[in-house]
């Protein structure tokens, strides 16, 4: 592998999927990258990345100029020379909330077809419980003509990461590995070892290893969920939800965490519903998980309550109110608009007739609005004028706004709605500004 001879296939080109790409070719390997795409692979093939991950950009620019790496549409270009190949496509809900494999599935028919003996597959998208086995499995065999375990490996392991440290994550993370036949654990166990993972756990079958993953993220889901019901009740109470979590959280035993604007991303609040389903198919009800999901997904309209409502406070109408929506990405310090609730946060706030412009430091206003998304030309340009400021998540640009500077743009008196938690409550209402977060009672 360090010569560069041993080819390694990497179908689905997206933040993980580059960034497991750049683990090989970090170590030398020659990598093919597939996607179906086709600007992806003419961005990527050019040594270009729309995210910020640290190290990636700079592994991938130096591969190209090697010839270790390049980038296909195209399956069978690159899926006959690899000896290992890695899945890691998207998988989503469709309009039912339901699971949707058709991604994974297609990928797995085509790869069958082309598929030659003595391959590794490595599938590392988030699926179900049951879906390796039952689906990704038999649609390879079916496809190839071979036998897994004898004619070709398959080894499942999830992806642990998160984006903007990625790369940091993947190797840092103790990798979780799942095999129908020991040799392949053995195989796998070596390779990633090879890369620099620090730890490697066996999981006794696909299933176990899919569960992994599903309860990872439903952990964390069913956490923000209590989160997200303490904080309510903290601002019904008139007490400060922030000032307890510090008292909390000063002993071992409390990980309480902070709330924000939304749940986003691509992971929390859809691979819960993958456990449902699989719930359903085992007489499992996961009560907790449903309820779970259903709290964090009425989070958006409390946020924009709190700004109807923070308004008012103000002696204003959310109707002709400029809303400064501060921070379009799903989460802090990553560039991904993908997964964020932002343009559903825009469309509800002008259907009450509020006038909404959105600033993401992250973002140009170019990108912006491409996105579909009413942009405001530099944080200038959203602060003048306006009426509220939301804060939806705290990029560390954020933390270092001149009050001063804000309050002489602003249209007085006006609100700070912080849901990024970035300001402190004392200096704002110093500015003769109201200050409201998700969580903070108002004595």
């Amino acid at each position: 592998m360090k010569s560069g001879k041993t080819i390694i296939s990497v179908v689905g080109l997206g933040r993980m999927g580059l960034a497991t790409a750049c683990l090989f070719l970090d170590v030398g390997a020659s990598v093919v990258g597939v996607d179906s795409n086709r600007r992806v692979v003419e961005t990527v093939g050019s040594g270009q990345v729309s995210f910020a991950d640290e190290g990636v950009e700079r592994i991938l620019r130096k591969a190209i100029s090697e010839n270790r790496f390049k980038a296909t549409d195209r399956l069978s270009d690159a899926v006959p020379e690899a000896a290992v190949i890695i899945v890691v496509v998207p998988t989503g809900l469709d309009s039912r909330s339901r699971p949707d494999y058709s991604a994974v599935e297609e990928v797995c028919k085509q790869i069958g077809k082309v598929l030659r003996e003595g391959s590794l597959l490595i599938l590392e998208s988030t699926v179900g419980v049951g879906v390796t086995e039952d689906l990704v499995l038999r649609t390879l065999e079916s496809a190839s003509g071979f036998q897994a375990g004898r004619d070709f490996a398959l080894v499942y392991s999830p992806i642990r990461a998160s984006e903007g440290s990625a790369l940091k994550d993947l190797l840092n993370y103790p990798r979780i590995l799942a095999a129908s036949e020991s040799r392949s654990l053995e195989v796998v166990s070596g390779l990633f070892h090879f890369l620099g993972s620090k730890e490697v756990i066996h999981a006794s079958s696909f299933r176990a290893a899919e569960g992994e993953k599903l309860f990872e993220n439903a952990y964390r889901d069913v956490s923000l969920a209590l989160t997200n019901e303490l904080a309510l009740f903290c601002e019904n109470a008139g007490i400060d939800y922030d000032e307890i979590v510090r008292m909390c959280n000063s002993q071992p035993y409390s990980h309480l965490l902070l709330p924000g604007a939304w749940v986003g991303g691509g992971c929390i609040p859809v691979n819960p519903y993958f456990l449902v389903e699989a719930g359903e198919y085992s007489n499992s009800k996961l009560r907790m998980v449903r309820l779970a999901r259903k709290l964090n997904d009425q989070l958006l309209s409390h946020t924009i309550r709190l700004v109807v409502i923070s308004l008012r406070d103000c002696g204003k109408s959310v109707r002709r109110a400029k809303v400064a929506v501060l921070g379009a990405s799903y989460k802090a310090n990553v560039k991904n608009v993908e997964y964020s609730p932002v343009h559903l946060l825009v469309d509800r706030l002008s259907r009450k007739g509020a006038d909404v412009i959105v600033y993401d430091p992250f973002f140009s206003s170019e990108e912006l609005v491409s996105a579909g998304l009413p942009a405001a030309r530099g944080l200038k340009g959203a602060l003048e004028g306006a009426d509220a400021l939301l804060i939806t998540v705290g990029h560390d640009e954020f933390k270092s706004l001149s009050l001063r500077v804000v309050s002489q743009l602003v249209r007085r008196p006006a609100v700070i709605v912080d849901c990024g938690h970035v300001l402190d409550p004392r200096r704002v209402e110093e500015e003769n500004l109201i200050y409201r977060r998700v969580g903070r009672g108002i004595h």
